[in-house]
């Protein structure tokens, strides 16, 4: 089960797991305490986030305009 950990004094929180004798195994370091709790999220099988369902949103209608301006 992946997890997130702040580091001490630091805005930084790293994203990892504990294997089974109980050693961190690092995943990815974020900025802010819900970018890592989305991708623990993710990581644990609970698929994407709203925020990247709103980004994915987004990139397909800024798609659809690049088309639609070029005529394709």
């Amino acid at each position: 089960m992946y997890v997130y950990k702040r580091a001490q004094g630091e805005n930084l929180y790293t994203v990892g797991f504990y294997d089974p004798s109980g050693r961190w195994i690092p995943d990815s370091d974020w900025s802010n305490r819900e970018e890592a709790a989305e991708r623990v999220h993710y990581l644990n099988g609970g698929g994407i986030g709203s925020n990247a369902e709103e980004i994915l949103k987004d990139i397909s209608f800024a798609i659809q305009a690049i088309a639609n301006t070029y005529g394709n």
